[in-house]
């Protein structure tokens, strides 16, 4: 037993000694290593303390620009207070100034009023020593007048030629005017102008008995064939604005339609549309009243998928009475792949007794085979569909005759459309709409994704359209 504990002992002593010399001889190593991490640790404070060195130095660097900032702003606020004091002391030093000019101005304007009053007051008085006389020779010209239509009235049932008959009276009539001026001539000793008068009045009176007969015969065809009435525009005077009353040196065209004092103080966009408001209500021949019908009608025809063409109204009388071209395209098994609408409008005024006739439904029809005919030649096998748009119910017989060849009638009021065109240019991308009265308007094609219509001036600039700078002839 004892020798087995010996044995332990010296086992134990034996791995303790081979412990202690392993320690020793590793001792080098550990004592490099300690150095090591310690110049890490010297090496990575000098690092941490240059990173605070630069975050201070920026900080103060920053600080330094915010305050010079701020005492910029402050010298700033400083010189527009200046300036506002320096402006009110101007303000009223002008006052000062221009209240007595004014008043010298009112009294210089009231003065030279008082003499022009005056000078008028003078004028009048001897107008009406002149207007006296010509009332009393204008009694004189009555008399005869009425003397002229107991005759006329005569020889208006005895004749056998009632137009010139007619026209003759109205001519005398009308000349006796002449008279008048001739005698008031005379008086003065005017002889020189008397007989040019005289000369005049001779020649006017074979002019309105021409013209005079000229419309009554007009008149007794329009009795006999009242359809004809449709043809000729009845507005009685040319004051509708049409592209020739535009002046070339205008520039922009809503000085047209907007005053200089009120083009100067009002926005682009605000003058435009009140430039196109006072156009929707300007006054309009039966042509521009018609064509606008057209439009309405192909804004419409669009809301229903239609492909339009505005036909009429890009050829004017060479239409063949086709107003607008409207295609559908069709889908399904058995029907044609298109429908093609020729559309004929009738706007007409509901105080006056015209209405669609039996010609504009011959014509209609009649044209609306011709296209087909000219489609099938081109190997289209589409569907041709005649109507007639207007604003006034046809008589029976109209709709009988409408219904029997296959020609529909539609009675559509004239409302309310967006006439401006928003366009995209294809080269430049650009958004540009164009108001109904600029230069490129007619030309202008809506058709592409991206264009629309537009309302208003409001609606189109909010769609990113921006207004055409051509907006005259160059």
């Amino acid at each position: 037993m004892e020798v087995y504990i010996v044995i332990l002992v010296c086992l134990v002593g034996w791995g303790a000694f081979t412990s202690i010399k392993i320690l020793v001889a590793d001792y080098p190593n550990a004592k490099n290593k300690i150095r090591k991490l310690e110049e890490e640790l010297r090496l990575k404070q000098k690092e941490y303390s240059r990173k605070v060195s630069d975050i201070k130095a920026d900080y103060e660097s920053k600080m330094f620009q915010y305050r010079r900032d701020v005492d910029k702003e402050k010298d700033e606020i400083r010189g527009l207070k200046l300036d506002i004091r320096k402006e009110r002391d101007a303000i009223k030093e002008t006052r000062k100034k221009v209240l007595p000019d004014l008043r010298d101005e009112f009294e210089q304007k009231k003065f030279e009023l008082q003499c022009a009053y005056e000078d008028k007051e003078r004028g009048l008085e001897e107008r009406y020593q002149i207007k006296f006389a010509t009332l009393e020779e204008k009694s004189r010209v009555e008399s005869a007048i009425a003397k002229e239509l107991r005759n006329g009235y005569k020889a208006l049932f005895e004749t056998k030629t009632p137009f010139k008959q007619s026209a003759k009276m109205c001519a005398d009539i009308e000349t006796m005017a002449f008279d008048t001026a001739e005698s008031i001539m005379i008086l003065k000793n005017y002889r020189t102008s008397a007989e040019k008068v005289n000369h005049c009045k001779k020649r006017l009176k074979e002019s309105e008995a021409k013209f005079k007969e000229m419309q009554y015969k007009f008149d007794y065809l329009l009795g006999l064939y009242p359809w004809l009435a449709q043809y000729v525009d009845e507005d009685g005077e040319d004051n509708f604005v049409d592209e020739e009353d535009y002046p070339d040196d205008m520039g922009d065209r809503v000085r047209y339609w907007v005053p200089d004092a009120e083009y100067s103080n009002m926005s682009e966009n605000e003058r435009n549309q009140l430039a196109l408001d006072r156009y929707k209500k300007r006054k309009m021949s039966n042509w521009q009243a018609g064509i606008e019908y057209e439009l309405y009608i192909g804004h419409l025809l669009k809301g229903i998928g239609c492909r339009v063409v505005q036909y009429g109204a890009e050829h004017g009388k060479n239409d063949k009475g086709r107003d607008i071209i409207a295609i559908k395209g069709n889908s399904g098994y058995g029907v044609p792949t298109h429908t093609v609408y020729v559309v004929q409008c009738k706007r007409y005024k509901q105080e006056k007794k015209f209405e669609v006739r039996e010609n504009t439904v011959f014509q209609i029809f009649g044209t609306t085979f011709q296209l087909k005919q000219e489609y099938l030649r081109l190997g289209k096998d589409y569907e041709f569909i005649p109507v007639i748009a207007t604003t006034k119910e046809p008589s029976d017989e109209v709709k009988e005759i409408a219904k029997s060849i296959g020609v529909r009638i539609r009675v559509i009021k004239m409302g309310d459309y967006p006439m401006i065109k928003c366009n995209i240019n294809q080269t430049t991308g650009e958004k540009i709409y164009h108001l109904p009265f600029d230069q490129q308007y007619n030309t202008t094609q809506i058709n592409k994704p991206g264009e629309c219509y537009a309302f208003t001036v409001a609606e189109a600039v909010t769609k990113g359209f921006r207004r055409a700078l051509r907006h005259y002839p160059l």
